[in-house]
């Protein structure tokens, strides 16, 4: 990726920026840049990182993929903090998550 000629390198976050500006930006109007910016960081670390649903994730919200993940981890000795890999092509035993 981040070469020349690579259409795919930014498209995450195209995506991304297309998603806050369609959920949240375009349907408000700020007073300030400062009350923006608060807004803006509650929708990304409240909503769109614990509670909104990702189609990568199995339209699981990231919390409980990552509950889900966890239960199926056996359990680590000595380590009682963990950080899940979102990974592509995840599944569950049940199929189902949420």
């Amino acid at each position: 990726m981040s070469r020349r000629g690579n259409c795919y390198d930014n498209a995450p976050m195209e995506r991304f920026w297309g998603t806050l500006k369609n959920e949240l930006v375009h349907h408000r109007r700020y007073d300030t840049r400062e009350h923006a910016r608060r807004e803006i960081a509650e929708y990304i670390e409240v909503f769109y990182n614990r509670q909104r649903r990702h189609s990568r994730l199995g339209n699981c919200s990231p919390a409980a993929f990552a509950q889900q993940w966890a239960r199926q981890q056996p359990a680590a000795s000595g380590c009682n903090s963990w950080r899940p890999l979102l990974t592509t092509g995840v599944t569950f035993d049940s199929g189902v998550c949420c």
